[in-house]
């Protein structure tokens, strides 16, 4: 019985500590470098200045800028399994879950939640400064 309670004990402190190592590895500014909509590129359509950006801050916040959507900010958190990134903004077509890979200074983001996201895969590469 006492090797029960401190398995249990064990599995609910280790399901309430978050991984943050991608907390840690998603922070900073971001440039997008490519979206797909239903495989197909329209990274022109989406980017035509070639200059939007995401930028994400400590405490789970984050901006983002560039034409032709402009400036918008909110909130950000990711999954306990460090694998779907959900943002909450200030501008309501930017809401929505996000499933990430993150490899090195590249993102991936997959669209999920709602048919219209689903269809879009957004890459992006870590700004150096």
């Amino acid at each position: 019985m006492k090797y029960l309670f401190c398995f249990c004990l064990f599995g609910v402190l280790f399901l309430n500590f978050r991984d943050e190592k991608t907390d840690e590895q998603i922070l900073g500014t971001w440039t997008l470098v490519s979206v797909f909509k239903d495989f197909i590129n329209v990274t022109d359509a989406h980017d035509p200045f070639d200059e939007r950006y995401i930028r994400f801050l400590p405490q789970g916040s984050f901006q983002s800028d560039g034409r032709p959507f402009d400036c918008n900010s909110g909130d950000w958190t990711i999954s306990e399994s460090g694998s779907i990134l959900k943002l909450r903004s200030t501008v309501d077509y930017d809401n929505g879950a996000w499933m990430i890979r993150m490899q090195g200074d590249r993102m991936e983001w997959k669209g999920i939640g709602s048919a219209e996201k689903e269809e879009f895969l957004l890459c992006f590469e870590r700004k150096l400064r």
